[in-house]
């Protein structure tokens, strides 16, 4: 042991040393020293206890074995007045109890505050991690009863090798699983599958393929700029999804194929069916905070948030035209737009939250009855108000393909710097196609036909 470790360790034993040393020495104080001596050494007794456990606990919270938080300094100074009040007499005995009773009330409803509001917090926290989607098994596009939808009449355009490889939002896979139905021959498309060819033998037995996958918008994207998607469907493309597209060499396509309405919803238990679109960017700014600056009861606004390059956060920014979207608490941030629209409905948050999402997600794809969808300026995101622009959050959205600039150069990419973006010709060329056929009347009939609004109306 060198000199550094001895001192350490010397430091380390005189601390509780010292302390039991005081201890002692003030318990021998309360016993044998006169009765104002007694009352000093009570007090210095007091404040060795309360010490030692605020020690204990910061030693316990600089370890992680416990979270910071305020309770146990608002109980250490609840314990000392208390003691100090008791120990000296101060005050009449009436007024003295009355004091020490206020104490430790004020404490008990400070305490049971931050536990019901942790209560709370939890309930959104197992919303965010459960991430609870619709079940796209029941959209996948051959499966026996699917719910995708067919056309009319036979498909002007069937593939049947070199398929593209498709990926994309959780909102818009019925959308695209029904494409694949009209031109995919009849096969085995997993949505939760691994990207890739599915008649090729997986590498292992937990590994399967699928050439049509919903992976959702961030996950589908990375698919996109690896080369392992040839085309996305998106509700939208963020700037920086641009820039990382931009910053590996790629440029991309976004080729607008229908109509949606991008919503705000509420619970059922709040009075507010309308909002205008300034009291839209003024809550998700920070500027209006309160139910009843905006024609609801006095609480509190839970503004709820997705997480960055999702689809909805990505509609939201262009909804706020250029103003700073607020920073969430950590509770309004919830990953998923099924938790989004649970956290909305739950009935402890009745007239308190506001989350957003698609009209026809949360209409068709989960239903939820506790949720009403707002106005706005006045007007309801209806099939016909989206056709004719009539709702202000009307968006397009998107089949998303992305090139080389300069194609044979590496992609700019720090895990995989000698990488070369050079997707399958034979299957972009028919991603092109594909596109190309969901303009024509019979995609855009499947458009219809899922829910959405085509792109000419």
């Amino acid at each position: 042991m060198n000199v550094d470790e001895l001192v350490s360790v010397v430091v380390m034993l005189s601390v509780p040393v010292a302390g039991l040393g005081l201890l002692a020495g003030s318990i021998v104080g309360i016993v044998v020293g006169k009765p104002r001596t007694k009352r000093i050494w009570a007090t210095v007794l007091t404040l060795e206890v309360v010490l030692g456990i605020l020690l204990l606990y910061g030693f316990f919270v600089v370890f992680g074995a416990v979270d910071g938080s305020w309770v146990p300094l608002a109980f250490a100074g609840a314990v000392t007045a208390t003691a100090v009040l008791m120990i000296w007499q101060l005050f009449k005995a009436k007024a003295r109890y009355i004091t020490v009773g206020a104490v430790w009330v004020v404490l008990v409803s400070l305490v049971a505050g931050a536990v019901a509001r942790s209560v709370h917090d939890q309930g959104l926290l197992v919303l965010r991690s459960a991430d609870a989607q619709v079940d796209l098994q029941l959209y996948e596009p051959f499966a026996p009863g699917t719910l995708a939808k067919s056309l009319t009449g036979e498909s002007t355009l069937q593939f049947s090798a070199d398929l593209p490889r498709l990926d994309g939002a959780t909102a818009l896979y019925p959308l695209y699983a029904s494409f694949a139905r009209a031109t995919y021959p009849p096969g085995d498309y997993d949505p939760e599958a691994d990207l890739g060819d599915s008649s090729e033998p997986p590498p292992d037995e937990w590994t399967t393929y699928s050439e049509v996958i919903c992976s959702r918008t961030a996950n589908a994207f990375a698919n996109l700029l690896d080369g392992a998607a040839d085309a996305v469907f998106l509700m939208g493309v963020s700037d920086q999804q641009r820039e990382e597209a931009a910053a590996r060499g790629l440029e991309l396509e976004l080729t607008p194929i229908g109509r949606e309405a991008f919503v705000f919803i509420v619970s059922q238990g709040n009075p507010v069916s309308d909002l205008t679109s300034e009291q839209i960017r003024d809550i998700y700014s920070g500027q209006v905070d309160n139910w009843r600056q905006v024609g609801g009861k006095n609480h509190q606004i839970d503004a709820y948030q997705r997480e960055e390059g999702s689809g909805s956060q990505t509609a939201l920014q262009g909804v706020m035209d250029g103003r700073p979207i607020k920073e969430p608490l950590r509770n309004e941030r919830i990953s998923g737009m099924d938790p989004m629209a649970r956290a909305v409905a739950d009935y402890k948050n009745s007239d308190h939250a506001i989350g957003f999402s698609f009209r026809h997600y949360l209409e068709t794809m989960v239903g939820y009855d506790q949720i009403k969808l707002l106005s706005i300026d006045g007007v309801a995101p209806t099939p016909d108000n989206i056709a004719s622009g009539a709702y202000p959050f009307t968006v397009d959205f998107y089949a998303v393909t992305a090139r080389p600039v300069e194609p044979g150069l590496p992609v700019d990419d720090p895990y995989q710097s000698e990488l070369v973006y050079e997707p399958d010709p034979e299957r972009a060329a028919n991603a092109q196609r594909l596109i190309g056929w969901i303009l024509t009347d019979q995609g855009q009939e499947l458009v219809r036909a899922v829910g959405y609004v085509p792109i000419d109306g």
